[in-house]
């Protein structure tokens, strides 16, 4: 995202003057980088659309619960 250097270097800076610790995540909205297709599949149902019709998609494949090594 366009911000996120930003925003990330302020929350770097916000943690240590409070000092906080930080994490590292990731937006995720499946556990397996496997489950791609069935979360898609799953869009399409909500949106009362087949896989072949134009329908709200997530950019890449990287929504998954990634590991530290991921990260």
């Amino acid at each position: 995202m366009e911000h996120e250097r930003e925003v990330n270097d302020k929350l770097i800076e916000l943690a240590q003057r409070e000092q906080i610790k930080l994490i590292a995540a990731n937006d995720s909205h499946y556990v397996r980088k496997s489950d791609a297709e069935a979360h898609e599949i799953l869009l399409c149902i909500n949106q009362q659309k087949k896989m072949n019709e134009p329908h709200m998609q997530f950019e890449g494949s990287n929504y998954h619960f990634m590991s530290d090594i991921e990260m």
